[in-house]
Parts: C-alpha cells; structure tokens; sequence
C-alpha cells in the first residue's frame, strides 16, 4: 500500500469567485447537451464551479498559470490532467473515479473541497493524489455504483503523491 501525502491548497476569496464564474459559464455551455438535460441545473452548477476550483488549485499548486477552459468539452487538458473534484462528505471518503474511455495516458487527479473556509470567503482543498488512467483501470473492473454508468473506482490510497507529477 502506498501512503499518500495530501496537500492543502488555500483559494483566496478572488480565486473562488473565478471558480464560481467559469463554472457558471461551463453551466450555461452544457445545459443544452444531450448527457445533461436530466440533471438539477443548479446541481449542475455547483459541480461545474467545483470542477474549476480543483483545476486551479491543481495549477496553483504547481505555481502554474490556469487558463480555464470553458466550451471545449475536453476530459483531459493540454496538459494531459483530467482532475476530479468532490465535495461532499461521503466523496472526499470516497474512490476515484476513472471511466473507462478515458485515454490510458492521461493522468487523473484526484481534489476535495475539505469545507475549510477564511472569514474572508477563501476555500480550502485538498490534493488526494494522482494516476495515470491505465493505471487506474487496473486496480479493478468498473462498477456501477448508483445508478451511474460503469466506471473504474480507485481507493485513495492506490493515489501517488501530487508532488510525483510533473506538468
């Protein structure tokens, strides 16, 4: 078993509300496709500001610039990252997951929005750790789980250290 070493990355109060915009504009890009149309929009919403708060504390980690994309519909950046952000109690205890189309060279990071907040409006993550996708479907067969289609779930600590990735 690999121990993971998690990083907190702190969001100024700025930052959150760049998260929260272009999440909102991802929002209004998807609300039209066709894998959307069932979903609460404001559900919706929050995991699109989520998504983008992850990916900038990703980049703001590695103390890179973020261009956040906003109608590219890409699963994986220029970079090769796919980062997934979750924000809910039962996620952060949770597996990441890894669909199963993902390129096998794309390298999966895995965020959670710990509740951590400033009196100002800054938000707190945590970087969970990484894996490329090959790896990641590796660990098992996708499940279905809720409902969702299948899916790889990788347990936390099979993650390796953010700081073994390079960008």
């Amino acid at each position: 078993m690999i121990k993971v070493e998690r990083c907190l990355v702190m969001l100024t109060p700025l930052e959150v509300q760049i998260a929260k915009f272009v999440g909102g504009q991802r929002q209004e890009q998807a609300a039209g496709r066709a894998n959307q149309r069932d979903l609460d929009p404001a559900k919706a919403r929050i995991a699109h500001e989520l998504g983008a708060a992850g990916q900038m504390v990703v980049y703001k980690h590695f103390g890179r610039y973020w261009e956040p994309p906003i109608n590219t519909f890409q699963r994986v950046d220029g970079n090769g990252l796919k980062v997934t952000t979750r924000g809910s109690e039962w996620d952060r205890a949770g597996w990441l997951p890894i669909p199963p189309d993902l390129p096998d060279r794309a390298r999966v990071v895995m965020v959670t929005f710990t509740g951590g907040t400033t009196p100002q409006g800054g938000r707190e993550f945590r970087i969970a750790g990484w894996i490329t996708a090959q790896d990641g479907k590796a660990v098992g067969p996708p499940l279905a789980l809720a409902g969702r289609r299948p899916t790889h779930c990788v347990p936390q600590d099979r993650l390796l250290p953010i700081d073994a990735l390079l960008l």
